[in-house]
């Protein structure tokens, strides 16, 4: 018997439209009272939304000098993904042209290594060139902002749980239908490595707790570990 072991959150599709036509959907999945900040590079936009979806405030950002998805060291692209934020870095300790402060995201993440993805170095920060903001493509990658907006945007953060959503453009929606579709199916390990969401389940199976994320609408195993009752 499998016992499926959810927290209470909502669920929100992510449709992430790339350089074609097609779009893939990301399930990202929020508890209440946690938020979700959406970068959009064609719109030089950073928006930020609560558990239901609702946007609560949008900012001018500039992002990487050459358009298109991070594949490499020096490439000048900013990546495009689901990541989080691993560290808060104030600005006190970094050179000045950061402004107030910098949070570090995890790029890149363990799928965008598997995907041969590189560089490192990808930060949220401000900027002590206000001015730099009113420029669609301005940074080696990173993602720039005054230092008032991220000093708000800072403040809604929480380190290892707040995703941030990078894309060219994105639409979102009510991720519920989707959660059950998923539910229905088996998961199965070692399903192909193509992942599109970076989220997780717990589900206790056999006396044993075992972590999956969601891969080509099935569930890929990444973690097992005994169960400690």
């Amino acid at each position: 018997m499998v016992r499926r072991v959810l927290a209470v959150m909502a669920l929100i599709v992510v449709v992430l439209w790339g350089a074609g036509a097609d779009a893939e959907e990301v399930l990202v999945k929020l508890k209440e009272g946690e938020y979700l900040l959406l970068v959009e590079k064609d719109r030089h936009t950073l928006t930020i939304y609560d558990h239901t979806l609702k946007p609560l405030s949008t900012y001018r950002v500039t992002t990487g000098k050459v358009a298109g998805d991070k594949q490499k060291e020096g490439d000048l692209k900013t990546p495009e993904g689901v990541y989080f934020f691993t560290e808060y870095i104030d600005g006190r300790r970094l050179h000045r042209k950061y402004g107030v402060g910098a949070l570090v995201m995890d790029y890149p993440n363990p799928f965008d290594r598997l995907k041969g993805k590189g560089g490192y170095g990808i930060w949220l920060h401000a900027t002590d060139e206000p001015e730099r903001i009113n420029i669609p493509r301005d940074t080696r990658g990173c993602v720039v902002t005054t230092d008032e907006d991220f000093l708000r945007i800072k403040a809604l953060v929480r380190l290892g749980a707040t995703p941030v959503v990078v894309v060219k453009k994105a639409e979102l929606r009510d991720g519920a239908p989707l959660a059950e579709e998923i539910k229905e199916e088996a998961p199965i390990e070692g399903t192909p490595i193509s992942i599109i969401a970076l989220r997780d389940m717990a589900v206790v199976e056999d006396g044993k707790k075992r972590l999956y994320l969601l891969s080509d609408r099935s569930w890929r195993i990444i973690k097992t570990e005994p169960v400690n009752d």
